[in-house]
C-alpha cells in the first residue's frame, strides 16, 4: 500500500513524527519502481498549522526529486482552507471528500 493516513492535528508536536512516517513510506516506494505516487490520507486530521503545512511541502519536494508523485486525499474544507491561506493549494494533488463524492 502507497498510503499513509494522519489523524489528530497536524501541528508543531506531530509534525516531525509524521514527516519520519512520510519518508520511511518514500524509501519504500522508491524501492518498488512500480509504484509511483504517495499517498497521504488527511481525513482524519483535526487541525493543521504551518509546521504541518512546511512538513507536506517538504514531503512534496522529496517526492519530486525521487521521481514520484504526492496526492493529499480526505482533504477536510478546514485543511483546504489553511493551504488556500498558506498558497499552497495549486502544489499538490489534491482529492476531498464531501457527500460521498470525490471533488479534485
Amino acid at each position: 500500500m502507497n498510503s499513509v493516513q494522519l489523524s489528530g492535528n497536524f501541528d508543531l508536536k506531530t509534525a516531525p513524527s509524521a514527516r519520519r512516517q512520510l519518508i520511511t513510506k518514500l524509501k519504500m516506494l522508491e524501492k518498488r519502481q512500480s509504484q509511483r505516487e504517495l499517498a497521504v490520507d488527511l481525513s482524519k486530521v483535526t487541525a493543521i498549522d504551518s509546521a504541518g503545512l512546511a512538513t507536506l511541502v517538504e514531503i512534496l519536494f522529496l517526492t519530486r526529486v525521487a521521481g514520484r508523485k504526492l496526492r493529499l486525499e480526505g482533504v477536510s474544507n478546514q485543511i483546504f482552507k489553511a493551504m488556500q491561506m498558506a498558497q499552497l493549494e495549486n502544489l499538490f494533488s489534491i482529492r476531498t471528500y464531501r457527500e460521498g463524492r470525490i471533488i479534485h
